[in-house]
């Protein structure tokens, strides 16, 4: 199957950045796009107790950082405490869809009293914070975001869905809900590759981590990458965000212009370009020549391989699914890499490869032989938790 053929992953970033830990993901357009009642669909589809918006236009700064409130404390002495609005309060104990609509409407006052809390929201409880904006210069009082929202966020651009809106239509203003990728709930084992990754590069190239040493210097890399025009740029934070990004994006199976535009909306495209850059030196087989018959031989360390098997089966997805052949393929390979030690990074991929299984695919009967022990391992496994 060619690259043209597959199905359009459109508005993965946005909806993977929701669930992921990385800071609310915020999408951009121009006004009309549907993001607002997209995200309410996503949130009945999922299951979430309640959708909660706000319209951020008309927020005071205490709705986000709570209100002041004069009490007795338990000696009886006048004492101050902050007092939330419900609906926060509420998201901290159930699943909650949070969205702040028209982000940079709000005044600056009240931009910096809910970039903190939502932050918190999105790391400290089950439920899933996101927003959407238009343009500052087409938004109603809209306003370039200050750098402290923008590095607290994942900020992609919302993409117009022509398909799904060409069919509803077509079906009496019906509007489906586009396919969605739900991150399964071990996502997180990806970390321990992804970590590693991150810290790798970053250690061979500190002027992408900028610190207070880079701030005012004459490197105009350094000086683009932190242009206070509302576009993201990397920091420890970021930097973070994106290690939790990829995860989530690999385990979904994620294209890389979907990999590309996540991690671009955390730490910048310039941070991006560079860590693509770093990463396409790392010494890998080419996934074509692996597929057609060359033995795989790994390499580096273990989030090295991971890399190598991740791309390995991406080039599969977009250009074989469906081929039973190429398919057996992929199994020899990652049996190649099981027999190298590779084990732990086999089973990772292990169920995301059968995901990818041709309906046509009569499966080799494997009495022996690393994919065999995989299998009977997840077998054990899930009879154990039965």
């Amino acid at each position: 199957m060619s690259s043209s053929e597959l199905r359009p992953q459109i508005n993965w970033p946005f909806w993977i950045a929701v669930q992921c830990d990385c800071g609310p993901a915020i999408g951009v357009s121009l006004p009309g796009y549907g993001k607002t009642s997209m995200v309410e669909q996503l949130a009945k589809r999922v299951g979430a107790e309640e959708f909660n918006s706000f319209e951020t236009g008309g927020l005071l700064p205490e709705d986000g950082g709570g209100y002041t409130v004069r009490i007795q404390d338990e000696y009886g002495e006048q004492a101050v405490e902050k007092v939330f609005d419900i609906r926060l309060k509420s998201a901290y104990r159930k699943f909650t869809v949070l969205f702040l609509d028209e982000l940079n409407q709000g005044s600056p006052a009240t931009q910096a009293a809910f970039q903190q809390r939502l932050l918190d929201v999105s790391k400290n409880s089950p439920s899933w914070v996101c927003g959407a904006m238009n343009p500052p210069e087409v938004a109603t009082m809209g306003r370039v975001l200050p750098p402290a929202v923008v590095n607290r966020c994942c900020i992609v651009d919302w993409e117009y869905d022509e398909g799904t809106f060409f069919d509803g239509l077509e079906n009496n203003c019906q509007f489906e809900l586009p396919e969605i990728p739900l991150i399964p709930e071990d996502w997180k084992d990806g970390l321990k590759y992804t970590g590693p990754r991150i810290a790798r590069f970053l250690k061979c190239n500190p002027r992408y981590l900028p610190t207070d040493q880079y701030i005012g210097t004459s490197d105009p890399e350094v000086d683009n990458m932190l242009k206070d025009d509302g576009t993201p740029f990397p920091s420890p934070r970021s930097w973070e965000f994106a290690v939790h990004a990829i995860a989530a994006a690999q385990s979904v199976n994620a294209n890389e212009g979907t990999v590309k535009k996540l991690i671009e909306g955390i730490v910048g495209e310039i941070a991006y370009e560079k860590l693509n850059e770093f990463e396409s030196l790392t010494e890998a087989q080419d996934p074509e020549e692996l597929l057609n018959g060359t033995d795989l031989v790994l390499k580096g360390a273990h989030d090295q391989q991971h890399l190598q098997l991740y791309r390995l089966m991406l080039h599969f997805e977009n250009n074989y699914r469906g081929v039973s052949d190429k398919f057996e393929r992929l199994l020899d390979l990652l049996e190649q890499a099981y027999s190298q030690g590779a084990s732990e990074e086999v089973v990772a991929f292990y169920n995301q490869t059968m995901k990818l299984k041709p309906y046509s695919y009569v499966p080799r009967i494997r009495d022996t032989g690393p994919i065999a022990e995989i299998e009977a391992m997840i077998y054990r496994c899930r009879s154990t938790s039965k």
